[in-house]
C-alpha cells in the first residue's frame, strides 16, 4: 500500500499509547505532508512536541491554532501550560486565569495556575487553584504546596493538615513502589 495520512495517523497513535512521543510526533509530521492544513494533524503534532519535551515546537504550533480560535478553552490551557514549563509565567498567567474563568472544573487548568502564582511567590493567590485541584493530586505534591502555603499565611492548621496528607500519601507511594519491586525481583527457583 502507498504511504498514507491514516497510516502514519495509527503509527502516531501506537507511538503515543506506548508513551513514545518523540516516534509519534515524527509520524505527524509525516501525516501533515499528506494534508498541510489539518487543524487536528497540527494539534496532535504540537501534543506530541509538548509530551516530548519540545515545549518551544509545541508552543509554536499551539499559539498559531490559538490565533484561529482564540476563544478555545484547551488551546489557551495548552498555550498557558507550555509557557509555564518554558518558565515565562508572567506570560503564561493570563492564558490559564483565562481558562479557569471560561472553565472553572478544569483541574488542570487549576494546578497550572497554581503553579504560576506559586512560581512568582503569590501563594495566597495560589491556595483556591491548590484546594481545586486536590483530587487530581498523585503523588501529593498539590498538597504539600497547600500546606506551605498555609504556612505562609499563618494557617497553621490547616498547614499541619495538609502535610500530614502529603505524608501519608508519600508514605503509600513508597509502599507500593517497595512492594512492586519486591515482586519484580528475580529468585531462583527452588532446588528440590
Amino acid at each position: 500500500m502507498p504511504p498514507s495520512p491514516e497510516q502514519h495517523e495509527i503509527r502516531a497513535h501506537i507511538y503515543s499509547s506506548q508513551k513514545k512521543y518523540i516516534e509519534a510526533a515524527e509520524e505527524w509530521r509525516q501525516a501533515l505532508k499528506f494534508s498541510p492544513g489539518d487543524r487536528q494533524i497540527r494539534e496532535q503534532l504540537a501534543i506530541s512536541l509538548k509530551f516530548s519535551q519540545d515545549y518551544g515546537g509545541a508552543l509554536l504550533l499551539f499559539q498559531d491554532l490559538l490565533r484561529t480560535d482564540p476563544e478555545s478553552t484547551q488551546l489557551n490551557y495548552l498555550v498557558g501550560d507550555t509557557l509555564l514549563e518554558l518558565q515565562r509565567v508572567e506570560e503564561a498567567t493570563p492564558f490559564l486565569r483565562k481558562v479557569v474563568a471560561r472553565d472553572p472544573k478544569s483541574l488542570a487548568a487549576h494546578k497550572s495556575l497554581a503553579r504560576a502564582y506559586l512560581a512568582v511567590g503569590k501563594s495566597a493567590d495560589a491556595i483556591p487553584h491548590l484546594k481545586a485541584a486536590l483530587s487530581v493530586d498523585e503523588d501529593g505534591s498539590l498538597h504539600y504546596e497547600l500546606g506551605r502555603a498555609y504556612q505562609a499565611h499563618g494557617q497553621l492548621a490547616l498547614a499541619r493538615q495538609m502535610l500530614s496528607q502529603y505524608q501519608e500519601i508519600h508514605s503509600k507511594q513508597e509502599a507500593e513502589k517497595q512492594s512492586l519491586n519486591q515482586e519484580m525481583q528475580i529468585t531462583p527457583p527452588d532446588e528440590r
